[in-house]
């Protein structure tokens, strides 16, 4: 046999070897095949002793329409299943068994509690997150007023889907950030955790034809200790809270005495917790810091204005300082250490 014919058969022969050992992935699910989770919703369940699984799935196929209805990719642009349980992994394979896709837990960035969940305790809901191979620990808690599923309905007129509304609550910093990675740590060392607290309502919208649809916003926090909620801080605590965990972004302050009103801006907000022994005990100081704009003062004082900025900034201080100390207060009452300061 001709030398040069030789070796190239025997390249093709290799080749063909080769390429019979690239067999791909024998798992792998494609991604028209899967239902990516956007937001988890967790209840007490009607019968004792089960719990209530409610997830946000984003819908791709109605994502390209007008979202009203009709042909063409009309409707919402997701879909909300739920199932219950005696347990959560029960109530998800309930889940997975009435749904043609596979469903897909690593794009949930969002957890929302029930009132009622919440007080009887979230640790089996962590604990099976936690354990679930594709899930986020740096995934957004959340207590709803009442149900948790409720949630659901809101109108999210700026985004796709509820999900992407209360994960955008917490990117943009106006209240908490607390992560199911931050409740890992207070569980690990015996501490306390606070989480934002939702509402809901009905409002009439101007960009949904005057029609009055739910919305969802902020109203303070929930207080956790030994994963039960034990109690619940208004939103003007909750924000100082929020500060104190460096949690905060900005914030706006209005200073109101019989006189006058004067509304102020805060930005570069930072705080400091340090800690010493004092006779044996542990004494914390928190400093709190920001810069402030002035964006607002009725009556105005142009004459008078350096000397009434100082006092607005006196009456600022003694606010906030009324505010934190009222937060931790409430925290005392319950041996909740939301500020974590064990650490």
């Amino acid at each position: 046999m001709n030398p040069a014919v030789f070796v190239r058969s025997l390249l093709v022969a290799i080749l063909l070897f080769i390429c019979s050992l690239i067999t791909g992935c024998s798992s792998k699910v494609e991604i028209n095949e899967r239902a990516f989770v956007s937001s988890i919703h967790v209840d007490k369940g009607e019968k004792p002793g089960e719990v209530e699984l409610t997830i946000s799935v984003p819908l791709p196929n109605r994502m390209g329409g007008d979202n009203t209805g009709g042909s063409g990719g009309g409707g919402r642009p997701y879909a909300v299943f739920t199932k219950t349980g005696t347990s959560l992994s029960e109530a998800a394979e309930k889940l997975q068994t009435d749904l043609t896709r596979k469903l897909s837990w690593g794009h949930a960035r969002v957890v929302v509690f029930g009132h009622e969940y919440a007080k009887e305790g979230v640790g089996d809901t962590i604990e099976w997150l936690f354990r679930e191979p594709l899930f986020h620990i740096n995934s957004y808690l959340f207590v709803a007023p009442g149900k948790a599923k409720d949630i659901t309905t809101l109108m999210p007129v700026a985004e796709t889907t509820p999900g992407e509304v209360l994960r955008e609550f917490a990117n943009q910093r106006n209240l908490l950030q607390t992560q199911i990675r931050d409740v890992l740590m207070a569980e690990a060392d015996n501490q306390g955790f606070v989480v934002s607290l939702l509402n809901l309502q009905k409002e009439k919208m101007i960009s949904e034809n005057n029609e009055a649809k739910n919305w969802v916003g902020l109203q303070g926090a929930a207080m956790f200790k030994n994963m039960k909620m034990v109690g619940e801080l208004d939103l003007d605590e909750a924000r100082v809270i929020a500060w104190s965990r460096n949690h905060l972004r900005t914030a706006s302050i209005t200073i109101e005495n019989p006189k006058e009103k004067a509304s102020v801006s805060l930005y570069a907000i930072k705080s400091d917790l340090k800690a010493n022994l004092s006779q044996g005990k542990p004494v914390f100081n928190i400093h709190l810091s920001a810069k402030g704009q002035l964006r607002s003062i009725y009556p105005p004082h142009k004459a008078e204005e350096v000397r009434r900025i100082q006092q607005i900034e006196n009456e600022l201080e003694a606010h906030v300082n009324d505010l934190l100390m009222s937060a931790l207060h409430k925290a005392q009452a319950h041996e909740a250490d939301i500020l974590m300061s064990g650490y």
